[in-house]
């Protein structure tokens, strides 16, 4: 099969054998852009919640935020099992076809790969829900303005912009904000969630101060999402105790930020999209990794359907709750 341009609108079917053997080709970026089943090893899965999505189809994601090999390589396989108009895939194809990439699209069909191949099943990289690859690690985290290159971590010290305010009592904040004492008197601070592994709490040892330490790196291969019921209650309990919570991490801008927004989603039951907007509004450098927005993605989905079902249970007590009428 020769190495054409596909474009956006076209796809086609390629036989088990062509795709295992890109799938094995270095020089050849494979995004799996299906919504369900298991992952495909040597495929990079890509599912991303609606802000993120909206972004892609603005045309304003960096493609290497989809995948970092996509910084380096232009050969470029969409696999998916559909290409409609306004699919995931489509949007990644318009998205890297106007990149100049060198893009295919290829419609499978999964289970009779996976059937016929079960050695390319990998588990851990497709479970149903968002698996999101690309991290923006502090390494590599840049910020595209006016087609220049900004580094973030010079742009946010030259602001001075922590801590932030998320809500009178919840600040957002980073390593500098942390070890700040008068910034911590100065905004009644008294609990502090430490989201690092690495860092340490600077004040543990004066009594006035409590905290959590939610000990993750910035990666992909973290779940920060089991500690959010943790931290929510970090956060009420300060609020019980007229205290004010700061929330931090190294940089300010994606660990810490990822708590933030659970707390607000769970706060006023916020969707992460108006969770996110309200706090890109506060601080417009704020950047989650790929991996935790697939996490909140998740734990909206979960508020939703926990809301849900108090709901019902609210109608079914008052269909229950004895008369109180004198007739009765």
């Amino acid at each position: 099969m020769t190495d054409e341009v596909i474009t956006p609108c076209s796809s086609k079917y390629i036989s088990d054998e062509e795709l295992i053997s890109k799938l094995q080709d270095s020089a050849v970026v494979v995004l799996d852009c299906r919504q369900l089943g298991p992952g495909i090893k040597g495929a990079n899965r890509v599912r991303l919640p609606k802000v993120l999505l909206h972004r892609l189809n603005a045309g304003t994601l960096p493609p290497a935020s989809l995948c970092p090999d996509l910084s380096v390589q232009r050969k470029v396989l969409v696999i998916s099992d559909t290409a409609d108009p306004g699919s995931l895939a489509d949007s990644v194809m318009k998205l890297l076809v106007d990149k100049a990439y060198d893009v295919q699209l290829s419609l499978i069909q999964a289970d009779k790969l996976l059937a016929h191949n079960f050695e390319l099943k990998d588990d851990l990289g497709g479970k149903d829900g968002f698996s999101v690859v690309g991290t923006l690690s502090l390494e590599n985290l840049q910020l595209r303005e006016n087609g220049s290159v900004v580094d973030l971590a010079e742009k946010r010290r030259a602001a001075d912009i922590f801590p932030v305010e998320i809500l009178p009592y919840l600040y957002l904040g980073n390593a500098d904000t942390a070890a700040d004492r008068e910034i911590l008197d100065r905004y009644n601070i008294r609990y502090i969630i430490n989201v690092t592994r690495d860092l340490e709490n600077s004040f543990e040892s004066d009594s006035r101060f409590h905290y959590l330490k939610i000990a993750v790196d910035d990666s992909s291969s973290n779940n920060l999402a089991q500690y959010f019921p943790t931290a929510i209650e970090f956060i009420e309990e300060a609020l019980r105790t007229g205290s004010t919570v700061l929330v931090h991490c190294l940089a300010g801008i994606s660990r810490s930020v990822t708590v933030c927004l659970a707390y607000l989603m769970h706060y006023n039951g916020s969707t992460l999209d108006e969770a996110f907007d309200l706090v890109h509004k506060r601080n417009a450098l704020i950047a989650p990794n790929f991996h935790f927005m697939g996490q909140l993605s998740e734990f909206e989905q979960q508020l939703a359907s926990t809301n849900n079902i108090r709901k019902d249970d609210r109608k079914l007590s008052s269909n229950i709750l004895p008369s109180t009428s004198k007739d009765g």
